[in-house]
């Protein structure tokens, strides 16, 4: 997982690198990589800054970080390992470089534990020391931090402690996802004898789960349309399967292999904490023993009872929980 620390200068970012580098991490910060410096507004020309500049050397220059260099650099990277990035990216260049993040986290502390921290930063740091600078930087942040959430920042309250900012760094950092197999799902509830509530439903897996993205895989009928945006709308994100169907007209539109896909490839190239697997089905107990190898299996979600959820899945050791024992929770209308 690549994972972005960013926030104005005295927001707590090199601290927040450097601790997790003595953590055992890989944490990089920009400045110390020479992958970010000043330009000339008006020449393009790398400049240098010194010392108490001032807000009008400020109003002349940019900070800018070398995308390219930063592109290579990440692509080089184990696609299995974390990677800890941490710097100032200048509010035109944010939108350019989120994908090549999993998360970005926002440092914003309070204006003055900003001012404070600014007043006191290491002696080879002299940047924003001046009450000049300090003002430009405050004036300037909220259009920097709107910028950040607007392309999905999560916000982190950097009043606190580095070891605080750092725990509520990891704890979001889970990162779980769901694979729904939706025919499994609508047939089992079905038997369970209660009418089930998908939005509830999505919002006990951020909760219980700590999922963040919840993949349901269905089959594409046309005529199910209005179902398919109020599962969006409810926070699902939907992957179709093309149906055909039998002689009798029944629709049939089998999941399995592309939840199996779907899941290996995340798997392979880190894009997920854990995996919640929905299922009763048999025929993923290949998937489950692989993700169980790769460390990558949270637990087996079963839409039937007990009885008649898969053995197959029983026999791999991965933690079964049952739908049918939510009841209270999950329940419509209560």
């Amino acid at each position: 997982m690549k994972i972005l620390i960013t926030g104005v200068a005295g927001s707590g970012k090199t601290t927040t690198i450097e601790e997790l580098s003595k953590n055992g991490n890989t944490a990089i910060d920009l400045d110390t990589a020479n992958l970010c410096f000043w330009v000339n507004k008006k020449t393009g020309e790398r400049a240098e800054y010194i010392a108490g500049a001032g807000n009008d050397w400020l109003q002349e220059h940019s900070w800018r970080l070398d995308v390219k260099a930063l592109q290579d650099f990440i692509n080089n990277f184990p696609p299995q390992e974390n990677l800890y990035i941490g710097g100032k990216i200048a509010k035109s260049q944010i939108k350019e470089i989120k994908g090549f993040f999993n998360k970005i986290f926002l440092l914003s502390p309070s204006d003055s534990v900003l001012s404070h921290r600014q007043d006191t930063r290491i002696k080879d740091n002299k940047f924003a020391k001046s009450p000049s600078e300090q003002e430009h930087i405050i004036l300037n942040r909220k259009e920097f931090e709107r910028e950040c959430l607007k392309m999905g920042a999560i916000l982190i309250n950097a009043d606190e402690s580095v070891k605080e900012i750092i725990n509520k760094i990891m704890e979001n950092e889970k990162n779980n996802v769901a694979y729904i197999d939706g025919a499994n799902l609508h047939k089992g509830i079905e038997t369970l004898g209660w009418e089930f509530d998908y939005g509830r439903f999505r919002v006990w897996l951020k909760e219980k789960y700590g999922v963040n993205q919840a993949y349901l895989f269905l089959g594409l009928i046309p005529k199910y349309k209005d179902l398919y945006t109020q599962l969006q709308e409810q926070g699902f994100t939907l992957i179709f399967k093309e149906v055909i169907f039998d002689g009798n007209g029944k629709a049939k539109g089998n999941c399995d292999a592309d939840i199996v896909v779907h899941a290996m490839q995340g798997a392979y190239e880190n894009k997920f904490g854990k995996v919640i697997l929905v299922t009763s089905d048999g025929d993923y107990t290949p998937l489950v023993k692989f993700l169980k190898e790769k460390n990558k299996m949270g637990f087996i979600l079963s839409p039937y009872e007990t009885k008649k959820s898969s053995v197959l899945l029983k026999r791999t050791g991965v933690k079964i929980s049952y739908i049918a024992d939510q009841k209270n929770i999950l329940k419509k209308g209560i």
